[in-house]
């Protein structure tokens, strides 16, 4: 099977008829949409954090997978609030004790910078 990239809905109006798709499987698109986080996460990475619209390119995609999966704008938006509320904010702390038996964090066990 041939690999398939999300797009913008406008890109379409300059592909031909064949050259895109609407995706109507579930599980598939998630896995798009899990691939297209990372693609918009390496151009942050690869401008070295300067480009306001990679970055922009990254939430967009994120906020859009979050719809694609029942959730409104306003509801992440609420989550969002109530998880900083409680749990606190990301900025500058990191833990530096991890358990690597703990499924959370196998990321960091894994060579990927």
């Amino acid at each position: 099977m041939k690999p398939k990239k999300l797009i913008r809905s406008a890109i379409t109006e300059k592909l031909k008829e064949g050259e895109w798709e609407t995706i109507t499987d579930q599980d598939e698109l998630n896995k798009l949409y899990a691939i297209k986080i990372r693609e918009e996460l390496a151009e942050v990475q690869a401008s070295e954090h300067k480009d306001i619209f990679e970055f922009v390119d990254l939430i967009q995609v994120v906020f859009s997978f979050a719809k694609q999966n029942g959730f409104t704008h306003e509801e992440l938006s609420n989550a969002m609030t109530a998880k900083s509320l409680d749990k606190g904010q990301f900025g500058r702390l990191a833990l530096n004790n991890l358990n690597p038996s703990n499924p959370s964090n196998k990321l960091y066990f894994e060579d990927v910078f």
